[in-house]
């Protein structure tokens, strides 16, 4: 019955325009409308420096590793540079970051990331809007690095801890948050932002990372993600009653709620579609949700689905700022034109404006062609680069049309 169309087009690493317009039922004529100007960054993956004892050492395995996680704070603090001059110029006015926000975890990390954005926050007077990912709560993985290696063992965080660390960077702006039934937790971290001229956005937990919703039935946190029945209800009638209000509704979650993949690879990336994603887009559509932001894959792409009721959602699904391709987005929505919500979406490298420096050396821009070596190293991980490379890298330009 439902209909799964996946909308990947072009590879190009230049940055352009995309431009989707959606014919809206109409809104409330007291709404107030404008545009709603947002970065988004996301799969930030940071580790607190704090949680390295010895740089050079941690340079040294992680590269050896695949990893960047030595340069987390580097490259967080280098993208928040370039969002505090698009803010300075008048073109930012909101940052959403749509999950995993921790390498794995570790409470020491929240804890320096939430200073982090909270210092550039009051800085730029941009709001920050935030949510968790599948590394992000009850990550039995939460590690510092000691004597030259990774060592498990550090605090991890609890989804409550979360909501506490969290609360200035999201939570807010929350008009409305999800409270589970008795007996459930999952999907607690979920909640309604309040945005100027007209807009909302309904920040959706599917994290499997409590007992009542991971398959090992533990309090561990699990890759996939899913909506339980209690929270998947709320979120469309949150959808919903924000539509009847007037407002222009937008989503975020970390999964993916529509493929960016062939449908013959479906099985290989189950756990970065929300579980039943036909059936979660096709119901997100009808209640009125046009857009939602998500990470978790490391796609830049957009994809869609269009309901049975002829209904369109587009995936916005931006890379990790952290891995190749190191890429961040600028996006201005616009529903002043009755009707009609028109999104104006930018991608752009985290070093566009300033090269990334850490522990004495200056990268070379764009970061992306150094990260490109260490992420794909190897003549395995380079053909299977090669064969997704094509759903990997985000169409640049574009124009998206509802029928009707």
């Amino acid at each position: 019955m439902k209909k799964n169309l996946i909308k990947v087009i072009s590879v190009l690493l230049s940055v352009a325009l995309l431009v989707a317009i959606v014919p809206t039922s109409a809104f409330a004529k007291n709404t107030e409308t404008g545009l709603a100007k947002i970065g988004v960054m996301t799969d930030l993956h940071y580790y607190a420096q704090e949680n390295i004892d010895d740089k050079d050492k941690c340079t040294e395995v992680c590269e050896q590793t695949i990893s960047t996680s030595h340069l987390a704070d580097a490259i967080l603090n280098t993208a928040l540079d370039f969002y505090k001059v698009q803010a300075e110029q008048g073109k930012l006015e909101y940052l959403l970051i749509p999950g995993d926000l921790t390498k794995d975890g570790d409470y020491e990390s929240h804890v320096k990331l939430a200073e982090i954005l909270e210092a550039w926050e009051e800085e730029t007077g941009v709001s920050v809007i935030v949510t968790n990912g599948n590394h992000d709560i009850n990550n039995p993985n939460a590690q510092t690095f000691e004597n030259g290696k990774f060592v498990k063992g550090a605090r991890n965080t609890t989804p409550e801890e979360f909501r506490e660390i969290y609360d200035n960077l999201g939570y807010d702006l929350a008009v409305e948050e999800f409270n589970p039934p008795s007996g459930e937790k999952a999907g607690a971290l979920s909640y309604v932002a309040q945005l100027e001229n007209g807009y909302r956005i309904v920040v959706m937990d599917g994290g499997m990372y409590t007992a009542d919703n991971t398959e090992s039935g533990l309090d561990e946190k699990e890759t996939g993600g899913q909506f339980s029945e209690a929270v998947f209800e709320w979120i469309t009638e949150q959808i919903q009653e924000s539509k009847e209000l007037g407002y222009s509704v937008i989503g975020m979650t970390h999964w993916n709620m529509v493929p960016h993949y062939p449908e013959k690879e479906l099985s290989v990336f189950t756990d970065f579609c929300i579980e039943d994603c036909e059936y979660v887009s096709e119901c997100l559509a009808d209640a009125g949700m046009q857009y939602v932001f998500t990470g978790h894959l490391h796609v830049h792409d957009v994809a869609q689905h269009i309901s049975d009721k002829g209904n369109i959602i587009y995936d916005i699904a931006t890379a990790s700022v952290i891995n190749f391709p190191n890429l961040l987005r600028l996006v201005t929505f616009d529903n002043t034109q009755e009707g009609v919500i028109t999104a104006d979406i930018k991608s752009h490298a985290f070093d566009e404006l300033k090269p990334l420096e850490y522990n004495g050396v200056t990268y070379e821009q764009p970061f992306s062609n150094y990260c490109f070596g260490i992420n794909f190293v190897g003549d395995s991980a380079k053909d299977m680069l090669m064969d997704l490379l094509g759903y990997y890298i985000d169409v640049y330009s574009v124009e998206i049309k509802e029928a009707g």
